[in-house]
């Protein structure tokens, strides 16, 4: 796919929205007439990924190709937890997809499987680097958000990194329940910072902020999309958008 090179923020104001400008009773029709009846698969949704090397540019997907921002605002419709873990380091040749997944963090499958909860994999310290400071088994948060000009929504894995810091996905949620708002109640704003690790390498994670609130009625359209395409979302495995 081409790719747009620019720093421009990718623009998602009032009304700008096209599943509120076709209505979401459309959704369904449009889904089935091009996918021939199938439906959504596994690998239909296209996925934006943290950059590596502490890259300060989003590549999000658009009609005409991937474009390149600084930032871009969308809404969450929907939300999941999953753990998946590799046996080899990305020095060793990382394979894919991931030795082991959970989709709902409590039993995983594949090598060595089992409980989530007993997994030795799953405790601090055992993360690779120079010190392991981290989890072996990487726990995600899977968002699902719909961005301003398509009808279907992209995924965003986000790691520990971009979830467990002050402005990551779950600070940022708990602040707004802490408020009485709903993630998909507001259209979310997401930038990126560089940090550099306790070894001094640089990585990228994610800051959430909310840009503003819905309507109610925008609310309640996106709150029904996600619910119609929730058994959808569970056919995106951890294995699919982890590697």
């Amino acid at each position: 796919m081409a790719k747009k090179k620019g720093t421009e923020m990718a623009k998602a104001n009032k009304g700008e929205y096209a599943l509120l400008k076709s209505g979401t009773e459309n959704l369904a029709r449009i889904i089935q007439e091009n996918t021939g009846g199938a439906g959504v698969s596994r690998f239909d949704l296209d996925k934006i990924s943290i950059p590596a090397g502490g890259g300060k540019l989003w590549t999000i997907p658009t009609a005409d190709g991937e474009s390149e921002v600084a930032e871009f605002r969308g809404v969450v419709i929907s939300q999941r937890w999953v753990r998946a873990y590799w046996k080899k380091g990305l020095d060793e040749g990382e394979v894919s997809p991931p030795d082991c997944t959970s989709e709902d963090c409590v039993t995983g499958h594949g090598d060595p499987g089992g409980s989530c909860l007993d997994c030795m994999f799953r405790q601090f310290g055992t993360g690779r680097g120079s010190k392991g400071r981290g989890q072996a088994c990487k726990h995600i948060h899977l968002l699902f958000v719909m961005l301003p000009e398509s009808m279907l929504p992209v995924v965003l894995p986000l790691p520990p990194t971009s979830h467990s810091h002050p402005n990551g996905s779950r600070k940022y949620f708990m602040r707004l329940a802490g408020f009485g708002r709903s993630y998909y109640s507001v259209e979310t704003s997401f930038k990126l910072e560089v940090k550099p690790n306790p070894d001094g390498i640089k990585y990228s994670r994610a800051v959430l902020s909310k840009f503003r609130d819905l309507s109610e009625d925008e609310a309640a359209a996106f709150c029904a999309v996600g619910e119609a395409l929730s058994s959808q979302f569970q056919r995106v495995k951890a294995a699919d958008v982890t590697s």
